[in-house]
């Protein structure tokens, strides 16, 4: 988002012409949403960021009956670690309106090979559970 409010006099349409449109219009007719993040340095990595900022175009859109999950997974054992991303993404779900179903942070998990079975079975179940 470069807060040039081009969307707003424009039906949502942004002027940067990526594919952020499709992301978008497939969130709104979304039941349910997942976003994931890595969690480098006490919060969402700056791609999911990007992506949420843009999600501005179409607030209201967005706004209202759906169910979000969060998954993070980051090198600290530290559970607390998590908490900057987790109150990020709470606060964005408050504000949109969704319903947080599922949460899971991962730590010690510095590569996908440091997971374990335990970890993707947390993760199959909640999705399962939706």
């Amino acid at each position: 988002c470069l807060g040039c409010y081009y969307c707003a006099s424009h039906g949502g349409e942004c002027v940067r012409r990526d594919d952020m449109a499709d992301l978008l219009q497939q969130m709104i007719d979304a039941d349910v949403i997942v976003l994931a993040s890595p969690v480098y340095f006490y919060s969402i990595n700056a791609q999911l960021k990007a992506v949420i900022d843009r999600f501005y175009a179409n607030n209201e859109a967005l706004m209202g009956k759906k169910k979000a999950v969060f998954l993070t997974a980051m090198a600290d054992e530290d559970q607390k670690t998590a908490s900057g991303a987790n109150a990020s993404f709470d606060l964005m779900a408050d504000y949109l309106g969704w319903e947080i179903v599922g949460r899971l942070n991962v730590g010690g998990c510095s590569t996908a090979d440091d997971l374990h079975e335990e970890d993707l079975t947390a993760a199959y179940e909640l999705g399962r559970n939706l």
